[in-house]
């Protein structure tokens, strides 16, 4: 067999496709174990082909051509910021941060302002404070905890 044959098939018991070599073995989604009557969606002779294939499958009947446009066109299925990472942002205002490790509300509005990027300075601190990295001292002000 080819080492890039794929197949997509579906479980018979939760009705979700997903790639495989054959159609022995188990659904990722539910555990059921295949039969030999799997039904086979496609096969495909590559992993970007399989991954294609296997959520035009498991997208609703009435929204697969539009997927498929937009698969084809490379568009992307989400719209993208295109300023720097939420990572790199963090950086930037940590170095920012005073003797205490601690910034405010206009210290994050200046970085974002600076670098070029559209994140709302309160939701990029919310987010910080959601991973551990910072933690609210009042509002509009953090303190770095590493």
């Amino acid at each position: 067999m080819n080492p890039e044959h794929w197949l997509v098939v579906r479980c018979a018991a939760c009705q979700q496709c997903s790639g495989h070599r054959s159609t022995s073995g188990r659904c990722p989604h539910c555990g059921q174990r295949f039969t030999e009557d799997a039904e086979v969606v496609c096969e495909v002779e590559s992993t970007a082909s399989l991954r294609s294939q296997v959520a035009l499958a498991n997208t609703p009947e009435h929204l697969r051509e539009r997927l498929r446009e937009m698969i084809m066109d490379n568009s992307p299925l989400i719209k993208q910021d295109d300023g720097p990472a939420p990572h790199q942002m963090l950086q930037w205002i940590r170095a920012l941060a005073d003797e205490s490790g601690a910034v405010s509300r206009s210290d994050v509005a200046d970085v974002c302002q600076r670098k070029g990027s559209e994140s709302d300075p309160d939701a990029l601190m919310a987010q910080a404070e959601l991973e551990g990295l910072v933690i609210r001292q009042g509002d509009g002000r953090w303190m770095f905890l590493e």
